[in-house]
């Protein structure tokens, strides 16, 4: 019986790690592809990957949603925006709300602005937040519509150790479930 948990558990675990990886190597991917070409302003991107207690939270969205531009920040008012921007992007509890009962502390967490040839530029957040208990963790909320009113859409992808779903997360809508992806 021991040897079967060990196993699978280890099973888990592979499949877990697999998928990270895909999901990272497609992202590059897309964010290489998306570097060339033009992104639509109002729709963001999030990937969430949940392991074990962890869960892993990636954000981009276009500057022009969080800012208001897309060009290098030239005016002292201008270069506020972005650090005030890159701030609050840095603050998970600022940009989302998770079920309380779920216990989740923030390990990690990171902001960038980018800039990518010609005027394009975007907003970047990374979380790790690791949670005490992770059964309870049933609903993401997403709050960064009310921070950016300029954001519209968020296309939302849950790697869990179940099962994948995409969601299409709006001002109106800004609540995702997690039920039977982890």
């Amino acid at each position: 019986m021991r040897y079967w948990i060990a196993s699978n558990s280890f099973r888990v675990l592979a499949t877990m790690s697999f998928l990270l990886v895909a999901c990272a190597i497609c992202w590059a991917g897309e964010k290489a592809h998306r570097e060339a070409g033009a992104h639509e302003h109002g729709n963001g991107r999030a990937n969430i990957a949940v392991e074990g207690n962890k869960l892993l939270f990636e954000l981009e969205m276009p500057a022009a949603d969080v800012v208001g531009f897309e060009h290098d920040a030239s005016t002292a008012a201008q270069k506020t925006a972005v650090a005030d921007a890159k701030k609050l992007l840095g603050q998970p509890t600022a940009i989302i709300a998770l079920p309380a009962a779920a216990n989740c502390r923030v390990r990690k967490s990171s902001s960038e602005f980018e800039k990518h040839g010609g005027e394009h530029a975007e907003f970047h957040a990374a979380y790790e937040l690791e949670c005490g208990n992770i059964a309870a963790l049933a609903t993401m909320e997403f709050k960064h519509f009310k921070a950016f009113p300029r954001a519209k859409k968020l296309d939302v992808v849950v790697i869990g150790s179940r099962a994948q779903k995409s969601f299409d997360v709006t001002p109106e809508q800004p609540t995702i479930l997690f039920k039977g992806l982890f």
